[in-house]
């Protein structure tokens, strides 16, 4: 088994959640030997989403916003701030992490080998 079947039952009950207060998010989760992450950025004030593992925007004006420009707009914008903010406090995550794992790898020595991430639509197919 290539992953925790623990971490993929938390991680569902949090996106549920997400789902439920209508927010976006990151999260990452470990047991041992195991991680499991989520980014969730379609909110209903979202233009964002995920199709076949790629970032897409979708903001037709007609089409998705019924000619409605200032509605276009808040969602550009809400949206431009969530990336934003999601990139900026992961990015300070990652570095205090980083810096976390290289500093007690350094102590023990320990060697990881194999981390290679496998995706939901890895284990899916």
């Amino acid at each position: 088994m290539q992953y925790s079947p623990k971490l993929k039952r938390i991680l569902a009950e949090i996106k549920a959640i997400l789902d439920r207060e209508d927010v976006a998010g990151t999260v990452v989760l470990h047991t041992e030997g195991f991680a499991e992450f989520l980014l969730k950025i379609n909110p209903s004030y979202s233009i964002a989403k995920i199709e076949n593992e790629n970032i897409r925007f979708k903001a037709n004006l007609q089409k998705d916003f019924n000619g409605n420009k200032r509605l276009l707009e808040h969602k550009l914008t809400a949206t431009s701030n969530m990336f934003r903010l999601l990139s900026e406090v992961n990015a300070q995550l990652a570095m205090n992490l980083i810096n976390g794992s290289e500093m007690i790898d350094e102590i023990t020595g320990t060697e990881h080998g194999d981390t290679s991430i496998i995706s939901q639509t890895d284990l899916d197919n």
